[in-house]
């Protein structure tokens, strides 16, 4: 009879182990790697309809592609908010890719009363903070990501200039 047993025994655990490499466990879970975000510039386009381009960096280290949809954005330059939206994005990061993606932030996206014409020349501290929304094979992940450090902006400005970052600017 333990001869009889051992067969059926053998049988249970390959239904058991073909149930989990189909698929019933989340793998991706275990798999995914957040991708990283960070602000590589700040450029104020002289441009009246849409006065700031923020540009990120997105990092894709899957081996996977992901669709990054939506960019909750707050941006603030010497403590005031200047931007506070959401900003659709939509760009395809390539598994394992390294990605810049410009938003245009619209006239009607700036908080009242900040005009770029206004700014005096010299440093200025800055923060960045927001959310990437991105769409995965496991679902839509929202990838968080703040950075803050000092801008030089031109002493003599022009029609469109980029706040250069300093090097001590910090990512999360």
């Amino acid at each position: 009879m333990q001869a009889s047993r051992r067969p059926r025994w053998g049988a249970a655990m390959g239904v058991i182990a073909g149930i989990l490499a189909s698929g019933c466990v989340p793998l991706g879970i275990w798999v995914f790697t957040e991708p990283v975000v960070t602000v590589s510039s700040i450029s104020f386009t002289g441009d009246s309809t849409r006065p700031v381009e923020l540009t990120l960096q997105v990092r894709n280290p899957n081996d996977f592609d992901v669709e990054l949809e939506q960019v909750q954005l707050l941006l603030s330059i010497r403590g005031q908010a200047v931007v506070d939206t959401a900003i659709d994005a939509a760009a395809t990061l390539l598994q394992l890719e390294r990605r810049d993606v410009t938003l245009n932030v619209q006239q009607q996206m700036m908080a009242a009363g900040f005009s770029v014409s206004s700014m005096q020349p010299g440093r200025h501290p800055y923060a960045v903070s927001g959310e990437a929304h991105l769409s995965t094979p496991i679902g839509i992940r929202r990838i968080k990501f703040q950075q803050a450090g000092e801008g030089d902006w031109a002493s003599t400005p022009g029609p469109a200039q980029e706040l250069p970052l300093a090097k001590g600017s910090s990512a999360r």
